[in-house]
């Protein structure tokens, strides 16, 4: 990331694959000692670790996972949250005091008891920072829950 707002320029960005290496030519290649240059590498061993890597990807077995998917300054973005976190959520979108959205949250919960606090203060500045938080508009609120409306 730059600091400043005008686009990088050129002797800005640096290449991670080092300095180029000369290319041979024509009677410099029936020379007994030879290098391939590292962007001239054959594909062999880059298309036998991708089939490595599919194979373990295969091997995986499915699990349940929280995606949330949200916006920000008009761009999607998904974001990988645990159960904790989604209960929560839930439980706050469905007009439940905060005490007992995180009572419900940590219901069979897997995170030790000692390091609930932290925890829960990690979720409530996140989520503070992406602005999921607002304060329900007047008429929002019938009987003590929350219509099901979006914030403004």
């Amino acid at each position: 990331m730059f600091a400043s707002s005008s686009p990088p320029r050129a002797n800005d960005i640096k290449a991670f694959d080092g300095d180029a290496e000369p290319v041979l030519r024509g009677e410099e290649l029936k020379s007994e000692t030879r290098r391939v240059a590292p962007d001239v590498a054959s594909n062999a061993v880059d298309e036998r670790r991708k089939g490595l890597k599919v194979r373990a990807v295969a091997a995986l077995q499915p699990e349940r996972i929280f995606l949330l998917v949200h916006r920000i300054d008009f761009s999607v973005y998904f974001r990988r949250i645990e159960r904790e976190d989604y209960a929560m959520l839930m439980a706050l979108r469905a007009g439940k005091p905060i005490a007992a959205a995180i009572e419900l949250a940590f219901k069979e919960s897997s995170i030790p008891e000692f390091n609930r606090g932290g925890y829960i203060r990690h979720c409530l500045e996140t989520w503070a920072t992406l602005g999921w938080f607002c304060q329900p508009a007047a008429g929002r609120w019938e009987s003590g829950k929350l219509k099901k409306e979006r914030c403004e």
